[in-house]
Parts: C-alpha cells; structure tokens; sequence
C-alpha cells in the first residue's frame, strides 16, 4: 500500500492549470482585445433599463439625421434641417425610437439592433444613390422593380460603386449572421420593459394621428416637396401603408346608377370581350378611324423654357414647327424627375392618379391581376388592333403582365426590335422607332391601329463632371447645341447632355412624321414629354408653365377637324382624342368628354367610377367583368425558325425575327447563345438527337421570357451527325461574313 500525502489532492490540478494558462496565454492582439472590451460593454448597456432607454433615443436622433442628410444629399443641410424644423425632426425620431424600443420586449436584443440598423442605414445609403439620378426620393414601391435594375446598373454606377455596394451588402450580411449565432441573450424585466414600450408605442401613434389630421394633405402629388415637409421616415412609411383608392362616402348601387344614367346607357352596349387578339368588327384606317399614335417621350421638355439657358441653335427644331402648325397645349403629368409608368398609366386609362397611394404605381399593384378599362379597350370597340411598344426592356414596370391587363394585343419591347443602336450612355436611340412604329402599323394592313409607344433615350443617368461630360461627347463627336448661362450650375455637364439627347430626339420626331407624311393610312401622332428630367428642379425657373407640365402637340397626314386644343392633364389626353373622332365607348371616356371644357369639377364622381372598376364591385357592369385579359402577343412580327446546321458541336439556327436577346432553347433547357445577325444565332457543345425539341426565346436582363419562336423538331436525318456539307458551307460563309 502506497503511503498517501496529507496535502490535498484536489489542488494539484487546479495549480497545474493555472500555471499553464499563465505559461502560455492566448495571443489575442490589442485590437481583439479593444473589440471584446467593446462588445462586453454594449451587452451591459442592452441590460440596463433607463440608460438603454436614453441611449436608444439618441441613436434615433443620429439615424434620423442620416436619412434626412440622405434627402438632402448633404450633411451640413441635414443638420440645419434639425433647426429649421424642429417638430418634423422630433416626430420622425419618435417613429424611429418606436422601432428600436422593440429591443425592451425581446432577449435578442444585440440581433434586434443590428437588423434594425441595417434596415435604416440601408434606406439612407438607398436614398442617397437613388437622388443621385432622379429627382424622386426612395419610396416603398422602388423595391417591386428593383429586379428590373439590375439590367441597367452599369450605366449608373461605375465599376468602384459597384464593389463598393456588393461590399456593404457582404457586411451588412456578415453582422447579421455574427450577431444571431454569436450574440449573447439579454436579460428583461418585464415589470419595466412592457409598460415603457406600451407607453412609448401609445405616444408614437397618437402623434401620427395629430400629425395627419393637422398637417398633412390629402395627397403626396409633390413628392419630393412631401418628403422634405413631412420628413423621410414618415413619409416612406406613408408609402408602405397607403395603398389603393379609398372608398368614397357616397359609394352604392343607388349612386353608381345615378351615374350610369348620366354617363348614358349605350356606354356598355359592346359585348362581353373574348381574351383573343381578334374581332369580328374591324375598320379599315380612315380619316374618320386613322391609325392612332401615342408617343410618350422620356425627359421631353423644351430647353427654351428654362430662364437662363441660351443654346447656339434651336435644340428643337422640328417640335416647334409642329406646334405653329398644328394643336398642341401643356400637358400636365403626374410625376416630376421620374414616374414614366405612372404618366403612360393616367394617359392609357384616364384615370387620375390623386386617388391612388403616396408614391403608388398601379402597374405594380392592382393591374397586377385585374383588368381596367383604357384607350385600347374602347377603341377595340369600333374594330381597332391595339399595340403597345417601348425601346427597353419589356419587363420594366412589368409591362408584360400589365399591358394584357390594359386590352393590348401585342407589346413589342426592344427584346423583339431590329437595328437596335444605343446612345452615349447605353440607352436605346429613339431613332428606331420610326421603323418599327411603321413596322406594326403596316402588320394590318385592313385594319386601324392605336398604338401606345414608350420612348427611352433622353433618360438618365447624366453626367456630373465636365471630364464625363467630354468622354461622352469627345473632340471627334462634338455636342450639336452648345449651352451657356448655366456656367456656376454644379449639374451643367448633365444639363448640356441632355439638351443635346433631347435634340437627337426631335430629329427623330422628324424623321417619323416624315415617313408617316407619305403614308397611304390616315395617321395622328400625339407626341408629349412624360415627365421633366432628373435635376434640382428647385433651382430652375420655367419661363411659362411648372414642374409638372410638359408639352404635346397632335400631328396627323390629314386635316384634323380642330386647329387647337387646350391645356389639359394627361388623363384627359385620351378621351380628348377619342372626342375628337367620335369614339364614346367606355364610362371613364364619357365622363370625361361629358365635362369637357365646361369648367365644372367632376373629380368626385371620377373618384366614384375609379374605385368601382378598380376596387369596388363594379356595380357600374351589374358586377360582372366588363373586361378581359388579351391573349397578348410579344412583338408584332413572328420569330421563326426555319433550319438548324451542325460545325462540330456547334449548331447555328436560322430563322427571322432575332436580335441580341435571342436565346436557343433545347428541351426546354436554355443555351449560352452568340447573335450572329437577324437571321442566324449559335451555340456551342450541343449535339441533337432525333426528336429534340428547339426553339429561339426572346429573354429581358432580368430573366423574363418575352416572345418565342414555333418548336423545331430534331428530324432522324438531322441528329447525332453534323449536317450536309452544303449547310456547312454556307453556315462558316455566314459566320465569316457576318451577312
């Protein structure tokens, strides 16, 4: 038997373990050490009660003010703004301070902070980006088209910035995962946590609702003025909540039948539409039914009416001599920087935008799956073909799921466009348009056409230096119109690029009413600007008019029965016109030709009608569905294939109808394509087999397929094996010549 110590044995271990923790600790460095200290002692704060309370209040007020500099595009303005506005700045902190007390309620609370900081930090550095290239702060429905952007980031972002936000994105991500595993649990009393966030919560939106009532209007109509009344976080939420049209007071059977009756019965004589693409009822193009022409220009204004600006030569020729000579007015739209869709959608429908949601586009909303009378569903009722047409990408907006929404029959984005040619900034030229314009018009050749053209060239992003300015427009290439008296404006470079976009584009107005002018259908072109450019519109002076008014003007090959026309909104625009020749079909259309320059206001009964086809039960049909969805067809002209040669693992398709965004398709498994020309596209390490299935898809930047080709069959005599020498020869004489 071993002779056992008198020391203690349960000592020993703990010696040796201290002995060598001392003899050899952990490397960590001073900035590890910094962290840690850091870190313990945010943990210890998110455990207090009264000093997390005041210290949550202060980081509101900083958050606040980042997004109000955001606003501004500048922090010593954000900072005067806190002066300048005290109540506003103090009630959006509040709304801020209501988010971040969640952290009393919840044991997560280093998780619940950082999310929160995330999302906030994220709207300011959004925001900020976003008025670097329109004149319309960030709003809740920019998120629904954001897909959408990713096709045209490099023209608004360089190659740094684009690291840049896939960096903080990578960031952002990376303390969110480290603070939900990593973080450490809270502790909470309940006994102070639950009636400090009830009281805060209580407080916050009782202010809202004094706040409501006592200051705000009605609508947001003038965002940006909104925004920077009312303060950015409110009025983004303003924009998250506010959805749809609200119901009038008056809204029953009784009143909507009221007026029916005034509007007149025979408004929905037409039968119940078929969602096909064609109509027993057609009419041949005539001085009494011409073809119908909707020309929205993006960024069209006059240069000439901006104080200040004087140019070498008339930057817009042609649009002058077109409103000497024919009806032309101010059209007043309803979006100012940006908005396209929103102009097209008070044009197409005759709808007013007022009655929908701060900063709410309908084509991202209810048009989403529901259908809503227009322009092309009344004109389809005298036997017209209805088209759509836009030179940028057909999934903007989700104008290929809206338009068949609007009565289109077809919708020829720049996916289903030839001879496409780009501008200095990657835009698609307008000048392209006259080809295809005359292209659909010509599809029909015993029928009469509306067709509503979206253009695109004149948009941003503009320039901002002087060095931008001349790479775009070098010594070889010179800016046509030279502009002076903006010599101490900060936004002179994008200013003169875009006087001289908007020259290229009335040269293309001429160009298109000159080939019109020698054609055989009766045609009226209506032409107008959707809405101003992306500028500090503040600093400008207009010589005649506001920020929200552009011009039109109505050309046409034949005398039209009226020489002038008045100033109108663009949701008068169409009715006006379908006045004009006689069309009545529809009840917004007649309501509007009903009050047609009687100076009476009917914007309550526009309200009626609006949300009763749009959100009500459409008592005006008996309830039922006035309007179907069109079976609408991508492109006016078909895509086809017509023969499929082999070089090795290559195949080349041939056909008509391609362009740039082609793409072969096999068994449904899309292919990495080379355009080749308009008639000829390829792709590599491929080999087909009897029966495979082929077929040329149209495809957007962001995915969305928007026009196809028949299927193509594989033939047993065109598999397994590379084609005859006679398809080879001609397929490398093709590829070689590039004919």
């Amino acid at each position: 038997m071993k002779k056992q110590s008198s020391a203690p044995v349960k000592n020993k271990p703990q010696t040796e373990t201290a002995s060598k923790n001392t003899a050899n600790p952990k490397p960590h460095g001073k900035a590890y050490t910094f962290f840690a200290h850091a870190l313990d002692s945010f943990y210890a704060l998110l455990n207090t009660k009264k000093r997390l309370l005041c210290f949550l209040a202060l980081w509101s007020v900083l958050l606040n003010y980042l997004l109000e500099s955001s606003l501004r595009k500048n922090f010593l303005l954000g900072f005067l703004h806190i002066f300048s506005q005290p109540l506003v700045f103090a009630f959006n902190t509040l709304i801020i301070f209501a988010f971040f007390s969640v952290l009393l309620v919840i044991k997560r609370r280093l998780f619940g902070f950082t999310v929160l900081n995330v999302v906030f930090l994220t709207l300011a550095i959004t925001n900020y980006v976003v008025l670097l290239s329109r004149n319309t702060p960030l709003n809740a429905p920019d998120f629904r088209i954001i897909k959408s952007a990713f096709g045209v980031v490099t023209i608004y972002l360089n190659i740094f910035e684009q690291i840049l936000v896939v960096l903080l994105i990578l960031l952002g991500l990376f303390l969110l995962a480290f603070t939900f595993f990593k973080g450490k649990r809270s502790e909470r009393d309940n006994s102070f946590s639950l009636p400090a966030f009830a009281i805060i919560c209580c407080a916050t939106v009782s202010a809202v609702f004094l706040y409501s009532g006592a200051v705000i209007t009605a609508h947001f109509s003038d965002l940006p003025t909104a925004y920077k009344e009312y303060g950015f976080t409110f009025s983004f939420l303003c924009s998250v909540v506010d959805r749809g049209i609200d119901k009038p007071e008056n809204y029953s059977d009784e009143s909507l039948e009221t007026l029916k009756h005034s509007l007149g019965e025979n408004a929905d004589t037409a039968p119940e539409r078929q969602p096909d693409n064609t109509d027993e009822t057609t009419v041949a193009p005539s001085k009494a039914s011409p073809n119908i022409i909707f020309l929205q220009l993006e960024s069209f204004f006059d240069p000439t009416d901006i104080d200040g600006l004087t140019f070498n030569e008339d930057p817009i020729p042609v649009f002058h001599s077109l409103q000497e000579n024919f009806p032309s007015g101010k059209l007043t739209v309803p979006s100012i920087g940006a908005g396209t869709a929103n102009t097209e959608f008070e044009v197409i429908t005759g709808m007013d935008l007022d009655y929908f949601g701060v900063a709410e586009y309908p084509y991202l909303s209810v048009l989403q799956d529901k259908t809503c009378e227009s322009v092309a569903y009344d004109l389809k009722d005298y036997g017209y073909a209805a088209h759509a047409m836009h030179n940028h990408t057909g999934s903007f907006y989700d104008r290929h799921k809206v338009f068949p929404n609007l009565g289109f029959d077809t919708f020829t984005s720049i996916e289903n466009m030839r001879n496409i040619r780009r501008n200095e900034r990657g835009w698609a030229k307008d000048a392209m348009l006259t080809d295809e314009l005359m292209g659909v018009t010509a599809s029909t050749p015993n029928r009469a056409d509306l067709v509503y053209a979206i253009s695109v060239q004149g948009h941003g992003k503009y320039p901002t230096s002087a060095e931008e300015f001349d790479s775009l427009y070098p010594a070889d290439h010179p800016a046509h119109i030279r502009v002076t008296g903006n010599e101490a404006d900060p936004e002179k470079p994008g200013v003169d690029y875009w006087v001289n976009q908007v020259h290229d584009m009335d040269a293309f107005l001429g160009s298109l009413v000159s080939t019109f002018a020698a054609s055989d259908e009766p045609t009226v072109i209506i032409m107008y600007g959707d809405h101003l450019p992306s500028f500090t519109l503040e600093n400008w002076k207009l010589k005649d008019g506001n920020l929200y008014q552009t011009r039109f003007v109505i050309w046409s090959n034949f005398e039209l029965p009226e020489k002038d026309a008045p100033d109108m909104h663009s949701f008068e625009l169409s009715s006006y016109i379908m006045r004009m020749f006689g069309f009545e079909s529809g009840y917004i259309n007649r309501l509007h030709q009903k009050y047609y320059n009687t100076g009476i206001d009917y914007s309550a009964e526009l309200h009626l009608l609006q949300y009763d086809l749009l959100y009500g039960g459409k008592k005006i049909f008996g309830g039922a569905d006035r309007y179907l969805p069109t079976n609408i067809r991508y492109g006016y002209r078909p895509i086809t294939v017509s023969n499929i040669s082999h070089i090795g693992n290559n195949i080349f398709v041939y056909g008509e109808g391609f362009n740039e965004y082609s793409h072969i398709y096999v068994n449904g498994s899309k292919k990495k394509t080379s355009y080749i020309d308009d008639t000829c596209v390829s792709a590599g390490n491929i080999v087909l087999h009897t029966g495979d299935r082929v077929k040329v898809v149209q495809v957007t930047t962001d995915l969305v397929e928007v026009g196809e080709s028949d299927i193509y069959e594989i033939s047993a005599s065109e598999a397994d094996a590379p084609d005859n020498w006679f398809h080879n020869f001609f397929a490398v004489d093709r590829l070689t010549n590039g004919s």
